[in-house]
């Protein structure tokens, strides 16, 4: 988020300044007499008034930067008062806590993110800086209004907000959370037995606990303040000192993860007992202990990481509102390490006192600082080691990708549990028998026809090896690989393939529709790097396609639909070189024509190494660019001669020297990837997008399962894409029929008459794909014929009212476009209402021949689903 140095002055007064000063203070006798007397009721005012505050006030209200003072000013009454009346002091520290940090969660919530409850019952930011959104800046769809209305859903909301630390089942959900199953990510036990397995830890934990207590201390003098420097290390002492100093921390770091674990195991039982909360709610609380393998991982991926969230939003307005840094540059990196641990120091210190730990004693603010330290230092040692044993390969510098301890560390953890071979050839001579047709799953990225009535469901997702060739120029891949493990498993080689940017689409089906992708002008559809294909054919036997081998179905299988099931494909692998990245924003819509007029007569035209689409919403348009290869001065120079930079409002973000990894971040979230860091920091948020395990299309029990593996299963594994409903259409511009001036007038007016709340989103793609590579070597019908492609959507509507209506916009939609541009389509995007002939729009003048193949490689059409090719001429053509 970015604040005005006047709104970052008003905040740091009134939520930092302000309550500091209070600890000098004499505060109101009115704050203390409740304080003393009435500590319940004081931490009841503490805790509900944000609550309060959550629902009734609005986004920007000052009366939400008006309640931090008192808030602060509660809670420091609290703290001062507290050990008058609470004797014991582990209650006193474990009551301080979480009191603390309601501070610092009230101010990032209320003031830094804005957060509220809207009439849609959806949790949304205005804006939320470092942390997740519902809506995202690149689907740029405003939240309905604020709702103020104190309920029992509104309640239980800002109840979840003050306590759920971790965000869980909300937009704002920590990373990196743990998984009741690290096999099968998407796993979460019963009821029942969540409360078995939850209670017997709570009794397990306190045995332990319990008996860790009744042992006798241990020898004091091997503790003396004279051996305590903070440096002193192992310098000076004795064996026996280091031993009884090394056990002492074991068991102490072992004991305060048993207590933690046992405090939020215990608090998880009732909730999910009363049916109040579903065990999907209480993940675990610790990460696996292999995910340590470096102090980084070990705060963010395997300890608690209950105080992030608060933590990491107000280190971001410090580094970016007070001290002014820029994202993206080294500084701002280390001063949003350095902060959060300061705080959580400054946290700890506070419990640590409460537990009556002299302040001057109290070394805990010293030890979370200096874990920042220690990040620096281990950055600071990968970077020379990733600069002393980097080869030089030509033009290209080739880097080790882990520093060897922890490629050690990382692959300690892993079980190496081979996947069985799937008999499908046998299933497919099985079935011809019983006379169901089938339908084959990669992964079901968009159209619902995976499920069709009176078929056989085949789902591929598991057969997903990558095999790379010796001399690396090649890769041999299971028919089931999503894009994005694909895109992982080259990047451990330093490779990568010229694909689609969504994560979750199937490679089968990919190659089955042509592939277009965000490198297409320069280097083709993707199945032009598609040598040869293992298919399994209707009467069950396996044949190999290529241009040497059964050639017309290699043909036919690169873009012109399916003819059996793909279990294996050959791709040539690229290396691609270090490129420029554009993003430019148009956020007034009145631009929108003005934008995309500009836009369709220049992208396409210019040098084939940039891609480029903009998006375009009810209420704004937005530009992303890849220049390939392409240096800033290069970028710079084409988007001189677009006008685009000319267009009222515009925001331009350039990005030099961006990686293939930075590049497809940028393209993938430009909204929050607005940089292109170093290329360590890519790879981390590269996983996070791309880094996608396998999903069982439709578990039924009883039934064996897959273990769910990612690629790097000890990375940051992507979250599965939301299942949405939505109507969607899209047209390819052909070259020979490009918009005219009052086609897009017209587009531009129907985009203008949705409301932000129905979710429109249309995408404008260039195509103009470079001659070099349009040979008409597959079945992709449009390579040498496309311009652009123009894809829209909108909800599916929440009720049939809404529904109808979406639907007749799109069904006049159609009756505007086709007579003006021709029935061109992407198969990738299969439209279920389409309204002019599928086979010819998906096929074009390819249908004749491909229908030749259907006949005969699956002549009783065995393989089909409403609009792939039959074994004899379809409904409206003509052979």
């Amino acid at each position: 988020m970015t604040w005005s140095p006047l709104e970052a002055l008003q905040i740091f007064l009134v939520c930092y300044l302000l309550p500091l000063a209070s600890l000098t203070w004499s505060l109101p006798p009115i704050v203390t007499n409740l304080a003393s007397n009435y500590p319940t009721h004081a931490l009841l005012v503490a805790f509900f008034l944000p609550m309060i505050t959550y629902i009734v006030t609005s986004p920007n209200s000052l009366l939400r930067m008006a309640v931090i003072p008192v808030v602060a000013t509660i809670i420091i009454s609290y703290l001062q008062t507290a050990d008058s009346y609470i004797s014991n002091k582990s209650f006193l520290a474990m009551s301080s806590g979480p009191t603390t940090l309601l501070l610092f969660s009230s101010i990032d919530y209320l003031v830094l993110q804005k957060l509220h409850f809207t009439t849609d019952k959806v949790e949304r930011t205005i804006e939320a800086g470092t942390q997740p959104v519902v809506i995202s800046e690149k689907s740029n769809v405003a939240p309905p209004a604020h709702r103020g209305v104190i309920d029992t859903t509104s309640l239980k909301w800002a109840w979840r907000v003050i306590f759920s630390y971790r965000a869980i089942g909300s937009p704002r959900a920590v990373k990196n959370m743990p998984k009741w199953s690290y096999s099968d990510p998407n796993y979460a036990p019963s009821r029942p037995l969540f409360l078995i397995k939850r209670g017997a830890a709570v009794v397990g934990a306190f045995l332990v606990l319990d008996l860790l207590n009744s042992q006798p201390p241990p020898d004091l003098s091997h503790f003396t303040a004279a051996k305590s420097g903070q440096f002193s290390g192992f310098i000076g002492q004795s064996v026996e000192d280091i031993i009884a100093r090394m056990i002492t921390t074991v068991i102490f770091w072992f004991s305060l993860r048993m207590t933690i674990a046992l405090i939020y195991n215990s608090w998880s039982l009732l909730p999910v007992a009363l049916r109040i909360d579903s065990p999907e709610d209480w993940p675990p609380y610790f990460g696996s202990v292999f995910s340590s393998y470096s102090i980084r991982t070990f705060w963010s991926v395997y300890w608690q990481q209950s105080l992030r969230n608060m933590l990491v939003g107000n280190a971001a307005f410090w580094t970016h509102g007070i001290l002014r840094q820029k994202k993206g540059t080294l500084v701002a990196r280390y001063l949003n390490v350095t902060f959060p641990f300061l705080l959580s120091g400054i946290l700890h210190t506070v419990l640590d006192v409460c537990g009556g730990v002299p302040l001057m004693e109290a070394r805990t603010l010293v030890f979370f600082v200096l874990q920042a330290f220690g990040i620096m230092v281990e950055d600071s040692v990968e970077a020379a080691y990733f600069w002393l044993f980097s080869k030089k390969n030509g033009e290209k510098t080739e880097y080790p990708k882990l520093l060897f301890w922890h490629k050690l560390l990382k692959n300690a953890g892993k079980s190496r549990s081979q996947l069985k071979k799937l008999a499908i050839s046998w299933v497919v001579d099985t079935q011809q028998d019983i006379r169901l047709f089938l339908e084959v799953v990669v992964i079901s990225h968009f159209e619902s026809w995976s499920a069709l009535n009176g078929t056989l469901v085949i789902d591929l997702s598991h057969i997903n090896s990558v095999n790379v060739s010796q001399d690396k120029t090649k890769a041999t891949v299971g028919g089931g690989i999503r894009l994005g493990a694909l895109y992982m498993a080259l990047n451990n080689y330093g490779l990568s393939f010229h694909g689609g940017i969504c994560p979750t689409v199937g490679l089968g089906g990919y190659v089955g529709v042509g592939g277009y992708n965000m490198q297409g002008r320069k280097l083709g559809m993707a199945v032009n790097d598609v040598t040869s294909l293992e298919i399994v054919l209707a009467t069950g036997q396996v044949a190999t396609a290529s241009a040497t081998e059964n050639p017309d179905l290699y043909w036919a299988a690169r873009g012109g639909g399916y003819y059996g099931i793909i279990t294996s494909i050959t791709i040539n692998t690229q290396v691609f070189p270090r490129s420029a990245m554009v993003s430019i924003q148009f956020p007034n819509a009145s631009t929108r024509y003005e934008v995309a007029r500009k836009y369709i007569d220049w992208a396409p035209r210019q040098v084939k190494e940039f891609s480029s689409q903009i998006n375009m919403y009810s209420d704004n348009t937005n530009l992303v660019g890849w220049y390939l290869g392409g240096t800033e001065d290069q970028l710079n120079s084409i988007l001189a001669t677009s006008g685009l930079l000319n267009v009222s409002g515009a925001e331009v973000n350039i990005q030099k020297n961006c990686s293939t990894l930075n590049s497809r971040n940028f393209w993938n979230d430009y909204s929050v990837v607005t940089t292109c860091g170093d290329d360590q920091a890519a790879e981390e948020i590269f996983a996070s997008y791309f880094n996608v395990a396998p999903q069982a299309f439709a578990p039924i029990q009883p039934v064996f399962e897959f273990n769910e593996l990612t690629v790097d299963s000890s990375g940051s594994q992507a979250s599965p894409w939301p299942r949405v409903s939505i109507i969607d259409k899209n047209y390819i511009i052909q070259k020979d029929k490009q918009w005219s001036d009052e086609t897009l007038h017209g587009l531009i007016d129907r985009i203008g008459g949705f409301s932000v709340e129905e979710f429109f989103w249309a995408e404008l793609t260039a195509f103009n794909i470079s001659s070099d590579v349009t040979t008409n070597s597959s079945a992709f019908a449009w390579e040498k014929d496309a311009y652009a492609l123009f894809r829209a959507e909108v909800s599916h509507g929440e009720n049939a009212t809404q529904h109808a209506y979406n639907q007749a916009f799109f069904d006049e939609f159609d009756s505007f476009l086709l007579p003006r541009m021709g029935t061109a389509s992407y198969a990738g995007y299969t439209d279920a209402a389409i309204k002019s002939n599928p086979y010819t729009a998906y096929y074009g003048s390819n249908v004749c021949s491909l229908v030749e193949v259907k006949k005969r490689y699956d002549p009783l059409n065995f393989f089909r689903n409403p609009f792939s090719i039959p074994p004899t001429v379809p409904e409206g053509v003509t052979c």
